[in-house]
């Protein structure tokens, strides 16, 4: 990596599982309900819009990465819909369905998927001094429950995580706090040991899943200023935020940076920068954190 990595993070909204009958499931999204809509709309009209208002002009906004499950793409599809309505003059939009209509243009005439990418291209590099906001998440495998068998194994729940999560009666937010405090080592009653991520692990991982991104768009839209969006899950984005601040994911780091507790739904990790030399910085819940001056 030769160049600053900028980029921000945000969780999913509220998903299915946590539906009631005042907060029912969404008639449009599947695995939202729609108290977690409304948190994507606000999420999008706050922070994802002041992100690319303050930024430089012509900055690239790349939403360009989600989890193998669902909801984080749900989630995205919310943020777009609603920043769409934003769309000015100095900001454009393009969506994931304007380039899927430009992919099946070209797929008729014979064109490739490299010829997609340099349409996009051609349009933002024709407007030097105009915002954009690219909306294409890809599952990145960094982000996701599957990955390393993390969180989940050939599609089930690992036993590590199920068992925790037990240990706490569902209560994800308590969970995390054993996560990182016994670094992933889970004691059952009968002696049994079951083995999770570490903390340092999984935020390392989402951390080289943000640089993979910058380094697709950066090699497409070189010269322009870029900032790389992520929608990944709560526990890992726990981890990223304390790791980036801290350079170590410990029960103290943790409280330190977060309060000790876990990040919220939609809730957002801003101003990421991560510079060739080994600094990192990160804004959190309105405190700066400077790592390696």
């Amino acid at each position: 990596m030769s160049e600053k990595v900028r980029g921000i993070f945000s969780r999913h909204a509220k998903s299915l599982r946590h539906k009631t009958g005042e907060d029912p499931s969404s008639k449009e999204y599947s695995t939202l309900t729609q108290r977690g809509v409304e948190q994507a709309r606000d999420t999008a009209r706050g922070d994802l819009f002041d992100t690319i208002k303050k930024a430089p002009e012509g900055t690239v906004l790349f939403i360009g990465g989600k989890s193998d499950q669902e909801r984080t793409g749900e989630t995205v599809e919310v943020y777009v819909k609603e920043l769409k309505k934003l769309e000015s003059d100095s900001l454009k939009i393009i969506t994931k369905e304007e380039i899927d209509r430009i992919r099946e243009d070209l797929r008729e005439k014979g064109r490739s998927a490299t010829d997609v990418i340099e349409e996009i291209v051609s349009r933002v590099q024709s407007s030097p001094d105009t915002k954009f906001i690219i909306d294409y998440p890809f599952v990145i495998k960094q982000f996701s429950y599957n990955y390393n068998d993390r969180w989940s194994r050939g599609g089930e729940k690992t036993d590590y995580f199920e068992r925790l999560v037990d240990k706490y009666n569902g209560d994800h937010a308590q969970a995390v706090h054993d996560w990182i405090e016994n670094q992933g080592r889970l004691e059952l009653a009968d002696g049994t040991i079951l083995n999770g991520p570490k903390p340092d692990i999984v935020a390392k991982e989402y951390i080289e899943g943000l640089k993979r991104i910058h380094g697709f768009a950066s090699g497409q839209l070189p010269g322009r200023p870029l900032i790389i969006h992520g929608v990944g899950h709560q526990w890992d984005l726990d981890a990223v935020v304390t790791y980036l601040a801290k350079g170590k994911v410990n029960s103290d780091s943790f409280n330190e940076v977060t309060g000790g507790t876990a990040i919220g739904e939609s809730e957002f990790i801003h101003d990421i920068v991560i510079d060739p030399n080994g600094q990192t910085s990160v804004r959190y819940r309105g405190h700066e954190f400077v790592l390696g001056e």
